[in-house]
């Protein structure tokens, strides 16, 4: 009995821990992140700032906002010309549609008709059924698919309205913080959050960095391939489309061969063969980067294996949706070291009483 009221106990000090974080991630965390973020970015820029004061003896204040001033410059320049360009894609895929449009509907036909030859059935079969799919998606485009589909693009105007607001506000705080940068780290370092739970915060920032690192780096290796390798194949949209395809991989239960492995496909019908091995090589690479990058990465500094991380995203994706691909891991990590730190408090606290 006394071993199933410790696991009662322990299963019910977990849960509440679990619900405590969960809370915290719903409720808490989307107001103060930006803040978080500032402070993040105020740590990285203090020791330059304090460089320039020793070097060029500018006053630490004013070189702190020179410092964010040109930091916010540099994102503004680089994401600009990052969209600018797959802007003008975009552009020009949309005023070439009618020709691609064209294109895809002749070699889908070939594709069917090698297919019914494949299969053994009459040709023109599955063209057929194609085409009836494609008008009934036709006809309910006015209705349902539209409608909807302008919802969502309403949505994401906003969300890139409130997105360019939180960024100014955490621009500001870092500017705000880096004025009082000491003042602020020792308000911080004395606080009973700091001295409660500093094991536990050390852990979830190094958690933080490796999977910000981990998904920049994974991202930028498949953009930059992506792009590459439909360069090669003289896709004119090379750069628009790795970016999409960077995206898609960073979701867990897409990843890049829902994009890659189908084009890959169609090209062996087409019988391009040269293409398809380009394709497929580039494919390869993003599935090598992301199998083994991001598990020892991210396994090392969280001390999860790979399949509780993998575990942890499922979970995250469900709570918290795509924001759960952060939350996820970084949520169990959180978990496990406070009961882990709680529960050495309580050995400890009983020892001292039996002595």
């Amino acid at each position: 009995m006394k071993i199933d009221k410790l696991l009662l106990k322990r299963i019910l000090y977990l849960s509440g821990i679990a619900l405590g974080v969960y809370l915290i991630f719903k409720y808490l965390l989307p107001l103060v992140i930006p803040f978080l973020l500032a402070a993040v970015l105020a740590g990285i820029l203090n020791p330059i700032a304090i460089y320039i004061k020793k070097k060029i003896k500018i006053p630490y204040k004013i070189g702190s906002i020179i410092l964010v001033l040109i930091f916010v410059t540099i994102i503004t320049v680089v994401l600009g010309i990052i969209i600018y360009y797959i802007f003008m894609q975009a552009k020009s895929l949309a005023i070439n549609y009618p020709f691609i449009k064209a294109r895809v509907i002749d070699e889908a036909t070939r594709i069917c008709y090698c297919c019914d030859e494949w299969l053994g059935i009459k040709g023109g079969k599955i063209y057929s059924i194609i085409i009836s799919v494609s008008e009934y998606v036709g006809d309910n485009w006015s209705d349902k698919i539209m409608p909807a589909l302008t919802q969502r693009v309403w949505g994401v105007c906003l969300g890139t309205g409130k997105m360019m607001i939180v960024i100014l506000f955490i621009f500001i705080a870092t500017a705000l913080i880096m004025e009082d940068y000491k003042n602020v780290v020792s308000d911080y370092k004395n606080s009973f959050i700091a001295n409660r739970f500093a094991p536990v915060i050390e852990c979830l920032r190094s958690t933080m960095w490796a999977f910000i690192k981990t998904q920049f780096i994974i991202a930028a290796i498949i953009t930059v391939v992506c792009a590459a390798g439909l360069f090669l194949i003289g896709n004119p949209y090379a750069l628009l489309i790795g970016v999409l395809i960077a995206v898609v991989d960073a979701l867990p239960i897409l990843g890049s061969g829902s994009i890659l492995v189908p084009w890959g496909v169609v090209y062996i019908f087409m019988q391009d063969y040269s293409k398809a091995a380009i394709i497929v090589t580039v494919y390869v690479i993003c599935l090598i980067a992301r199998e083994v990058l991001e598990p020892k990465i991210m396994g090392q500094k969280t001390g999860m294996r790979p399949i509780y991380t993998f575990i942890s995203f499922y979970i995250g994706i469900q709570l918290f949706g795509i924001a759960g691909i952060i939350l996820g891991p970084v949520g169990m990590v959180a978990i496990q070291n406070i009961y882990l730190s709680a529960c050495k408090e309580k050995c400890q606290h009983v020892e001292v009483t039996d002595d």
